[in-house]
C-alpha cells in the first residue's frame, strides 16, 4: 500500500506541498530586494571626477525613468508577495508620474540632452506617455504632486526647439491658477484638506519654478507674481523665527500655527531647490532683481553650519546621529552651486559642496544608483524610516551636477 492510495493521505500532501511553495516565494519575494541592498551595498564605489560619475548616474538614471517605477507609500518589508496580489487597486498608475519620478527626468534632461538626445528623447516619450496622449493630458491634475513634470514639459520643449507640450502645460497652469483664487497665497497640499488645510513646503518646492519658468516663457505674468507670492508667504509663516530653519507646514486653521518638523532635510531641500530654480529662470531672463538675496545668504550660512562631518545633511538637520539623507544633501548642495553660479554666493561655498558631492560619490553603486534616500511621506508628519534607492535622489544629483556644470561644454 502506497502513501497515495489513500485519497485524503494524498491531498492532504498535496495542499502541504502547494503551502510550502507559497511560503518559500513568500520568503523569496521578501528576502530578494533586501538581500540585492545588502550585496550592492558591500560594493564600494570608487571617487571619480565629477564627469565620470554625473555619467554613470545618469546612465541608471534613464533606466529607472523608463521602467518609471511606482512611488511606494508604505515601509513595508514583509508579506511583499500579498501586497503585490491584493493591493494592486491601491498601486494607482498616477503614482508613476509623481514629483519623484519628475524629478529625475527633470535631472537626466538637465545634464543628458546634449550628450545624447536621441536616448533623452526616447526615454522621456515613455515616460511621458504615462500621462500625456497625442499631446493632450490623459487626466486633469488633481494634486500639486505631478507639477514638476509640467516643468519638464517646458523645458523640453525648449531645448528641442519646439512647442508640443503648450496645451498640456496651459492646462496644469490653469489648474493652479484655479487652486489660488481658492486658497489664497499658498496651496494646500492636499485638496481634500480644503482651502484652510494645511500648507507644506513641498508644495512650494514643485509649484514656484514651474509657475515662474510658464510665466516667463509664454509672458503670463499673473504666474510669476504667484510664484513670488508663494514663496514671500512661506518666508513669513514658514520659517522658524529663531533659528531661520524651515518648518514642514503651518496650519491656517490654527491661525498659522506651525506644524510638523523643524528643520527636516528634505523638507529644507525642497525650499531651497524651488528658491533657487525659481531664482535661476528670473536670472536667465534677465529679470531677477536681487529680492531674495539676503535670504539665499542668510539660509546658504545656515546650511554651511549644519553640515555633517561626512559631508553630507540628514534627515533631521540638528540631529548629528539622523540617517543621511541622499536627497537632502544633493537639493541642499545644489542649491549653494547654482545660487555660486549665478553670482549670488562667494566663491568660499565651493569647499562646502565639494564635500557633499565626495560624500554622494561615496554612497553610490558602481552602477550609478544612488542610495540612502529617505523614503516619500506615508502621511503627514509620518516620515518613513526607510533609505535606500529612489528616483528622487536620482534625479537631484543630476541637478546638482548641472549646478556645477559638468559635462557641460
Amino acid at each position: 500500500m502506497t502513501l497515495c492510495s489513500n485519497g485524503f493521505l494524498c491531498l492532504l500532501l498535496v495542499i502541504l506541498s502547494v503551502f510550502g511553495i507559497f511560503l518559500m516565494a513568500l520568503a523569496g519575494r521578501d528576502a530578494a530586494p533586501l538581500l540585492y541592498l545588502a550585496l550592492r551595498r558591500r560594493s564600494k564605489r570608487e571617487n571619480s571626477d565629477n564627469a565620470v560619475y554625473m555619467a554613470c548616474v545618469r546612465d541608471k538614471g534613464l533606466i529607472m525613468l523608463r521602467d518609471a517605477p511606482l512611488l511606494r507609500l508604505s515601509d513595508n518589508k514583509r508579506l511583499l508577495l500579498l501586497e503585490d496580489i491584493f493591493l494592486r487597486h491601491e498601486r494607482r498608475e498616477s503614482l508613476r508620474y509623481t514629483w519623484s519620478n519628475g524629478l529625475l527626468a527633470k535631472g537626466i534632461l538637465q545634464v543628458g540632452f546634449k550628450a545624447d538626445p536621441e536616448k533623452v528623447n526616447r526615454v522621456l516619450e515613455q515616460y511621458s506617455s504615462f500621462f500625456v496622449e497625442n499631446g493632450k493630458l490623459k487626466q486633469s491634475p488633481e494634486e500639486v504632486d505631478g507639477i514638476i513634470n509640467a516643468e519638464v514639459l517646458i523645458l523640453w520643449d525648449k531645448l528641442s526647439g519646439r512647442s508640443q507640450f503648450r496645451e498640456v502645460v496651459d492646462v496644469y497652469a490653469g489648474y493652479l491658477k484655479k487652486r489660488f483664487e481658492q486658497e489664497g497665497l499658498a496651496l494646500a497640499y492636499r485638496r481634500a484638506w480644503g482651502p484652510t488645510g494645511i500648507r507644506l513646503v513641498d508644495t512650494l518646492g514643485m509649484t514656484t519654478p514651474f509657475l515662474t519658468l510658464y510665466g516667463l516663457e509664454y509672458g503670463d505674468n499673473k504666474t510669476v507674481s504667484l510664484a513670488h507670492g508663494a514663496i514671500m508667504e512661506y518666508i513669513t509663516l514658514g520659517l522658524d523665527e529663531r533659528s531661520g530653519l524651515v518648518r514642514h507646514g503651518y496650519n491656517p486653521t490654527l491661525g498659522n500655527l506651525p506644524v510638523g518638523l523643524v528643520g527636516w532635510g528634505r523638507g529644507t531641500g525642497w525650499f531651497l531647490m524651488g528658491l533657487k530654480d525659481t531664482i535661476s529662470y528670473l536670472h536667465s531672463y534677465k529679470v531677477y532683481d536681487g529680492q531674495y538675496d539676503a535670504l539665499v545668504r542668510s539660509q546658504a550660512n545656515l546650511m554651511t553650519r549644519l553640515q555633517r562631518k561626512d559631508g553630507g545633511w540628514g534627515a533631521m538637520l540638528t540631529v548629528a546621529s539622523s540617517n543621511y539623507d541622499s536627497s537632502a544633501t544633493a537639493m541642499i548642495a545644489g542649491f549653494l552651486a547654482g545660487c555660486m553660479r549665478m553670482g549670488l554666493l562667494p566663491q568660499e561655498h565651493m569647499n562646502v559642496v565639494e564635500r557633499a558631492v565626495a560624500s554622494l560619490q561615496r554612497l553610490t553603486w558602481p552602477d550609478g544608483t544612488v542610495d540612502r534616500c529617505q523614503g516619500d511621506l506615508i502621511d503627514f508628519n509620518k516620515h518613513s524610516f526607510a533609505f535606500g534607492p529612489h528616483a528622487a535622489a536620482q534625479g537631484t544629483v543630476l541637478s546638482l551636477m548641472n549646478e556645477l556644470r559638468v559635462g557641460v561644454a
